[in-house]
């Protein structure tokens, strides 16, 4: 049965979804486009924000690969949103997604300072962020095709901007790498992740500040359900005596 998102005010987070991946169990894409990740090195699937999360141990070097095709390249528009929790901070960290070629692929990353959404060697959108570790966060990455071309939200709020316009350009069909930074077809040292990423979705639009709050859902965050089935609010649903 399709899916739908709990949360969906006017009804268009289906609109232009290129892959949804809710790492319940495994990293298969919940949309209709059978999108599903390879996962190296036996990361794992633990308690996370909405359900599980994909769980990474950096000194594992463990990793999801995705299809090149969750991404329309040759365009300035697209929209990259998840939740993440990092085990350490002030290291090199491998977000989602991680991969490139010299002025090619697409990077979201950690460096130690800064949350960095970025054109490789073309142009970086990015700011400073403390870091920490005992909470959850939620990371969108918006490119379009006018005003601000590139901006990264953070729980909701409006983060960084950055005024290039140049297209995202196609890695030479590289897979796009969750967790792990890929380099000219080659996995580097020192940038994997350590924490949790949850609820990951792809689209092909620029998604609006009325989608991006939808998934924040007043930080409660959402997820994938079969068609038909009802918003819950779970910190309620919790709280119910049940009995």
């Amino acid at each position: 049965m399709a899916k739908s998102f709990q949360v969906d005010t006017g009804g268009t987070l289906l609109t232009g979804l290129m892959a949804y991946y809710d790492f319940q169990t495994d990293s298969k894409d919940q949309s209709v486009n059978g999108r599903d990740g390879v996962d190296t090195n036996a990361p794992t699937y633990t308690a996370g924000k909405v359900g599980n999360a994909l769980t990474c141990v950096r000194a594992s070097l463990q990793y999801v690969s995705v299809p090149n095709a969750v991404i329309t390249w040759g365009t300035n528009v697209l929209s990259v949103n998840f939740w993440f929790k990092l085990a350490a901070i002030n290291l090199l960290t491998s977000l989602a997604p991680m991969t490139a070629r010299t002025g090619q692929g697409t990077l979201i990353y950690y460096d130690g300072t800064n949350l960095v959404f970025s054109k490789p060697n073309v142009a970086d959108c990015y700011a400073a962020w403390a870091g920490e570790n005992t909470n959850y966060h939620m990371l969108t990455c918006v490119g379009r095709s006018a005003a601000t071309f590139m901006q990264i939200y953070l729980d909701g709020a409006s983060f960084a901007t950055n005024a290039n316009s140049a297209n995202w350009v196609d890695p030479l069909g590289d897979t796009l790498t969750i967790g792990g930074f890929k380099s000219a077809g080659a996995m580097q040292a020192n940038w994997y992740l350590g924490g949790q990423i949850d609820e990951l979705g792809f689209w092909s639009k620029s998604l609006s500040a009325q989608e991006i709050g939808d998934l924040y859902n007043n930080g409660v965050g959402q997820t994938m359900v079969e068609a038909g089935v009802k918003a819950v609010n779970i910190p309620t649903l919790l709280m119910m005596n049940v009995g």
